[in-house]
């Protein structure tokens, strides 16, 4: 018959053991590092490790590369801001250390990022075609950006400026087909990296095309044969 031990014995068995001694955190946390368009603040933002809840929990923010950097910060947070005179231009490494009253746990990766804040284009979208003249073009959004530039062309080749926006869409207006759009973020002299390159095929109404009234009926256009005239 097998032997289950009350309460009694299991007191007394846990008495011997001891209690469970505490540890440090043991799972670094993974960080990111961003910063906004001409921005000179670094954006940190990591995982969480474990440990969450023991006492004197909490992380240490760092810059330069582990371990040999210089101590910015304190928090129990998930995220920090490093904004300081000597963050202006450069590339620069930070990484975050968890810790309780125990002691240190393993540090995050060492991540890095670009100061003042650099971006890639935003990613426009439009029609594929449309009849003469008007179509909404929309692009995403860029951290930090303050206005848009939106660019066309007619061969690909050479760009004008159409307009520019603190808008992320806008309407466009042309009497010829064919033209091609491409828009770069801006935030007062820096520029993000330029978008990727929309076509928008311009159709010409056939005679017998169907449109669109204002009440939403359709009608046809009339016939477009031409007529000699009596003299």
């Amino acid at each position: 018959m097998p032997f289950w031990p009350d309460s009694f014995h299991l007191a007394t068995i846990f008495s011997r053991i001891g209690p469970v001694a505490p540890t440090a955190p043991s799972l670094p946390p993974v960080l990111i590092v961003s910063a906004d368009l001409a921005s000179t603040t670094a954006n940190l933002a990591w995982t969480a490790s474990n440990k969450t809840g023991s006492p004197g929990f909490g992380y240490r923010v760092y810059s330069g590369s582990s371990p040999f950097g210089s101590l910015l910060s304190t928090t129990t947070g998930l995220s920090y801001d490093a904004t300081s005179v000597f963050l202006t231009s450069g590339n620069y490494s930070f990484y975050v250390v968890p810790f309780n009253d125990v002691g240190e746990g393993p540090s995050s990766n060492t991540a890095s990022v670009v100061l003042p804040g650099e971006s890639d284009g935003p990613v426009l979208s439009g029609p594929d075609s449309a009849f003469i003249s008007d179509y909404t073009l929309t692009w995403t959004a860029i951290a930090g950006a303050t206005s848009y530039d939106l660019y066309a062309s007619r061969d690909n080749t050479t760009y004008s400026l159409y307009v520019n926006t603190a808008a992320t869409s806008w309407l466009v207006s042309f009497d010829f087909p064919g033209m091609y759009h491409k828009v770069i973020a801006k935030n007062g002299s820096f520029e993000s990296g330029e978008s990727n390159v929309h076509y928008v095929a311009q159709i010409m109404p056939s005679a017998n095309t169907p449109r669109t009234r204002e009440n939403g009926s359709a009608r046809n256009l009339e016939d477009g044969t031409p007529r000699r005239l009596e003299a």
